[in-house]
């Protein structure tokens, strides 16, 4: 699907925080979606979580800067880090080049089933970020 500029592939899960999951075998590859990738600018950093580590959802796994922002990247579930992008160490711009390909950044294996039903489909993250870039318009053109 495409909003604006933005691309987001059918198939993939999506949480609020920006982030796309594809599950396999109770395995969640784990990257930054197009929009988050875009307006957050050239990804010049990357703190990788460690193999192994155990996460709760909503930890903090990863830091990420750019040219305009510093920030964390949250854990989508509940379950131990299985592997990580180590090409992100010396190539964190495929972050920006290819955020749904070689730019993902970590896998976790999945402890709790049940939050992944907490994760939307496409069209209902799409229709998520719809009405999320509308209020800020709707801001922006008060303030």
């Amino acid at each position: 699907m495409q909003i604006g500029e933005w691309f987001f592939p059918r198939g993939l899960l999506y949480n609020k925080e920006h982030l796309w999951l594809k599950i396999e075998d109770f395995i969640a590859t784990v990257g930054l979606t197009d929009y988050a990738q875009d307006t957050r600018g050239d990804v010049l950093y990357l703190g990788l979580p460690k193999i192994n580590q155990q996460v709760q959802k909503g930890d903090t796994v990863a830091t990420i800067e750019t040219g305009k922002w510093v920030g964390r990247i949250f854990a989508p579930v509940t379950g131990t880090i299985v592997d990580v992008n180590r090409q992100l160490i010396s190539r964190p711009q495929l972050i920006n080049q290819d955020p749904y390909g070689e730019g993902w950044i970590f896998r976790v294996r999945i402890t709790n089933q049940k939050e992944t039903t907490w994760l939307l489909q496409c069209k209902e993250f799409c229709s998520w970020l719809e009405a999320e870039l509308g209020k800020t318009e709707v801001c922006c053109e008060k303030g």
